[in-house]
């Protein structure tokens, strides 16, 4: 027999004859209930005849009174319902057979009311022009016992044992009953993670060679695209989403975004999600499938380089390869499955733009949104939290005027370029001095333009700012500070006329439904083990996935996965130079290594649909 005592399978391989053990114990517990049942209702039954031939009687020759003997009639009637009951709790018994059953020793027979506790429920059932009459009734042999005269009392002795006998063994066969239960509860618990482990291993086992996804992985880091501009890469992603026959595929949501549905049956609906778009840097990672990409920015006419360099391109091949998985094993799951593949991420628009137009309308509206973003750590890690993992971002254009003219008289002039270096020197302490050290917040200036020679002093000057904060309250207090520094150096200056700030892209705080997250997180722990960080470090980077969620209000989930070779994770580990010699996302450097990085990203993503869809 397979120990009952609650535990989790060690192992996340669930062997057959595991599973066979457990059944046969599930067997014997339910014939062992069963054998029970038959017991304790037959000893019901022998209970309820000797409480017809003595309880009644008792009542009968205890009573003269007749309101007396009907209301006696009357609660005998409802006791008797209740013993017929089959689930009799231990321990709330029936009857007491206790001291209580003593007769009273009042020669008179009468009842001190102050001893009884009055009703404060059922007053219809009080006896009628009875002034000595109990005010309340709990216990049937207690009640009757206050009434009982001495010349009753072998009465009372006969039926005292008569119930006495039987109750200590009704009780002890519910007693055993309950444990029983309880052991059926935890052998089918386990035997169901026992199943649900051996479907979960054979989903993971059809996995397709990722061989070939490592090339299609190849293909996207050298070709990539910006914001907007995906369309190859939807392309592509269509074409191969479409080879699996198994998916309705539609195009052009929201610019170039694209969806694929699987319908396999009555069940939940999960979103898999992906982001599309590149960056505009020039990758310097010396990689033989290194970006050579220069492309034109249509957002601002500007020509640039174009590099994979914040994973996207991981996340879609994994995406892909899940999509791949899922199809092959329908037999295994039940529900919808949508895998959705989003462009414009980098700039905050991509999830917005699919819903406004008209992305549900189109697909079912998930129960779950679920996506996965690759990350400066070592590989084979997957981080999850419950809460916010990832700050909001509000990003900004400010505009600053001066008055332009002869790099040799600034003293006719208004320099915007001296008035912006003094607006960026002062946002920084917005976060020292205007912050709670406690607290979190984030205030980067990364762009800033003013001139194009170097003997002409520019009428304007531009910078781009980027806020992140993980409290509302704190963003608020932030923009605030921003607005305030930027208007007082303008006046400062002389400035011609005010500055103009425009929000040009906002991002939510990435928040995890604790619900969903740990059920995911508990099927990760089961396969990644210690590699899955249940409660992972928030990042001050920002997603903008929640919206495809939080639009209908439906929960999401975000995860990490790492990227990071091992040799080289650990010997910066060693030097304690992670921060110094690990690339992070956005740089020129950042290069996932593409095993176990794929693997890992597509196991997550078929673990996490599978266990939802179950």
């Amino acid at each position: 027999m397979v120990d009952l005592s609650p535990q989790q399978p060690s192992q996340y391989e669930a062997s057959s004859s595991t599973k066979d053990a457990l059944t046969q114990d599930l067997d014997d517990l339910m014939e062992r209930y069963l054998h029970l049942l038959d017991h304790y209702e037959s000893l019901q039954q022998t209970f309820t005849k000797q409480l017809s031939s003595g309880f009644l009687d008792l009542a009968r020759a205890n009573f003269s009174n007749p309101n007396r003997i009907r209301y006696g009639q009357d609660f005998y009637d409802e006791r008797m319902q209740a013993a017929t009951q089959v689930n009799l709790k231990a321990s709330e018994p029936l009857f007491s057979v206790d001291s209580r059953l003593s007769p009273a020793e009042d020669k008179n027979s009468t009842v001190d009311l102050k001893s009884v506790p009055a009703s404060s429920t059922d007053k219809s059932r009080e006896p009628e022009n009875v002034e000595d009459g109990p005010q309340t009734v709990q216990d049937p042999i207690k009640w009757f016992g206050l009434f009982v005269p001495p010349a009753l009392r072998s009465s009372q002795t006969h039926f005292k044992a008569a119930v006495g006998d039987n109750i200590p063994a009704l009780v002890n066969v519910d007693n055993e009953m309950k444990e029983v239960e309880i052991k059926i509860r935890r052998t089918r618990k386990r035997l169901e993670t026992a199943v649900d482990m051996k479907n979960r291993s054979q989903a993971l086992a059809s996995i397709p060679d990722l061989a070939p996804y490592e090339e299609l992985y190849k293909h996207f880091h050298s070709h990539p695209e910006l914001s907007i501009q995906e369309h190859e890469t939807a392309n592509t992603v269509a074409k191969h989403l479409r080879s699996f026959n198994a998916y309705l595929v539609q195009t052009d949501i929201g610019g170039t975004g694209l969806v694929g549905v699987l319908k396999n049956g009555e069940g939940k609906t999960v979103l898999l999600r992906a982001d599309m778009d590149a960056l505009p840097v020039e990758e310097q990672t010396g990689l033989e499938y290194a970006s050579k990409v220069t492309v034109l920015d249509k957002s601002d006419g500007a020509t640039k380089p174009v590099m994979h360099a914040c994973g996207h391109d991981m996340h879609i091949t994994c995406l892909l390869a899940a999509a791949e998985t899922l199809a092959k094993i329908k037999e295994l799951w039940k529900g919808t499955l949508i895998v959705l593949f989003q462009p414009n991420e980098e700039r905050g628009g991509g999830a917005k733009a699919m819903v406004e137009d008209g992305l549900y309308d189109k697909v079912p509206v998930p129960d779950f949104v679920l996506g996965q973003h690759v990350m400066a750590l070592r590989a084979g890690i997957v981080g999850a939290k419950v809460g916010t993992i990832m700050a909001s971002s509000n990003r900004f254009k400010i505009t600053l005027f001066g008055r332009g003219g002869h790099g040799s008289m600034p003293h006719r002039t208004i320099d915007p370029a001296v008035l912006a270096a003094n607006v960026v020197v002062r946002l920084q302490t917005i976060v020292s001095r205007e912050v709670d050290p406690s607290d979190m917040a984030v205030v980067t200036v990364a762009s800033l333009q003013a001139g194009q020679t170097e003997n002409i002093i520019a009428d304007v000057a531009t910078l781009k700012v980027d806020v992140r904060t993980v409290k509302p309250q704190t963003r608020d207090r932030v923009l605030k500070a921003m607005r305030r520094i930027v208007k007082a150096e303008c006046d400062a200056s002389g400035c011609p006329k005010e500055a103009v700030i425009e929000e040009i892209t906002v991002f939510p705080l990435t928040v995890n439904d604790e619900k969903l997250t740990n059920t995911v997180t508990a099927a990760f722990q089961d396969h990644f083990g210690d590699l899955c960080e249940a409660d992972t470090e928030r990042t001050n980077a920002s997603e903008d996935v929640t919206i495809l969620g939080s639009c209908r209000g439906r929960p999401c989930m975000y995860w990490f996965f790492g990227g990071v070779d091992h040799k080289t994770w650990d010997e910066a580990e060693r030097n304690g130079t992670l921060h110094e010699e690990i690339p992070v996302n956005h740089s020129p450097f950042f290069a996932p290594v593409i095993q176990p990085t794929m693997r890992t990203g597509v196991e997550a993503l078929t673990l996490a649909a599978f266990t939802l869809l179950q």
